[in-house]
C-alpha cells in the first residue's frame, strides 16, 4: 500500500518464516510506503519505534524486517523526533508536509519521485514472481487462530 503519511519506502520480497520452523517460498511485492503512524506508540507519549518493533502485520513484517527498510524507519523516527523538539510539539502534532519535505531533503524516497520500473533491466536480471493473492489463513496447514491457541505461552 501507499500511505498519505509515508516516511520511507520498501520493496523487499515477502519472506515469511513460519512459526512451525518451515520456510515458505518468497514472493515479490510492489513498492510500498511505511506510514508515520506505524512508528508512533499508541497510548504512550514521547515514544517512537523503528525497525522490527514497529506496528505491522505478520506478512508486512516479513518484508520490512530487513536492514535498509529498518534504517529508513530509523531515519524517519529520528527526523520526526528532532522536528517535534524544535517545534515544541508532539510527533502526533507534527506538520506532516514539513516532515516529508525534511525527509526528501535528506534524500529519503517516499514515493513522490519514483519512476516506472525498468522492464528491460528486469528482463535481463529477472525477479521473483509478483503475487497479489490474499495471505494464507494457515501456518503449515494449521489455521492461524488454532495455531495461536495451541502454542501460546502459559
Amino acid at each position: 500500500r501507499v500511505f498519505d503519511d509515508a516516511v520511507c519506502m520498501g520493496a523487499y520480497h515477502i519472506d515469511i518464516h513460519r512459526p512451525a520452523g518451515t520456510w515458505v517460498e518468497s514472493t515479490n511485492v510492489k513498492a510500498y510506503t511505511v506510514p508515520l503512524r506505524s512508528l508512533i506508540v499508541k497510548d504512550f507519549e514521547g515514544l517512537m519505534v523503528a525497525g522490527k518493533c514497529f506496528s505491522a502485520t505478520h506478512e508486512a513484517l516479513a518484508s520490512t524486517r530487513v536492514v535498509p527498510i529498518c534504517m529508513g524507519m530509523g531515519e524517519a523516527a529520528g527526523t520526526a523526533a528532532a522536528l517535534a523538539v524544535s517545534s515544541g510539539c508532539s510527533v502526533r502534532d507534527l506538520n506532516l508536509s514539513n516532515l516529508q519535505s525534511a525527509l526528501e531533503f535528506q534524500c529519503v524516497e517516499i514515493g513522490r519521485t519514483l519512476e516506472e520500473p525498468n522492464a528491460e533491466l528486469i528482463d535481463k536480471i529477472g525477479q521473483l514472481p509478483l503475487v497479489e493473492d490474499a495471505p494464507s489463513d494457515e501456518y503449515d496447514g494449521v489455521k492461524k487462530s488454532e495455531y495461536w491457541l495451541d502454542n501460546r505461552v502459559s
